[in-house]
């Protein structure tokens, strides 16, 4: 997968591929637009956007930095996501949204 995603854009081998999140929610994939708030540190570099979730998998790039802390919401749950940059490019990291504690931290 992150082969295809190095050819579809076209990343140089200095460049870092975008982060894959795949989230699962008790009834499934996320389907829809998902919420993101990202903080890339030690920058401190923070961005909001919105994007669509096709069978829960969301694209977020990696902006620098060795750390990234995650705000995923959907359907009005949210997760927390904190990744180092040697965890980050191992597949998607799965991120579960479940009736009591909608949290996930990978560190």
């Amino acid at each position: 997968m992150v082969a295809f995603l190095k050819r579809l854009f076209r990343l140089t081998p200095q460049a870092v591929p975008p982060l894959l999140v795949r989230l699962r929610t008790p009834t499934g994939f996320a389907e829809g637009p998902v919420e993101l708030e990202a903080t890339w540190h030690p920058s401190g570099k923070t961005s909001t956007w919105t994007t669509q979730a096709a069978q829960g998998l969301c694209i977020v790039p990696w902006r620098g930095g060795n750390r990234l802390e995650l705000v995923l919401g959907y359907a009005s749950r949210k997760a927390r996501l904190a990744l180092s940059h040697e965890d980050a490019f191992d597949g998607a990291q799965e991120v579960w949204l479940g009736n009591e504690e909608p949290t996930h931290q990978s560190l």
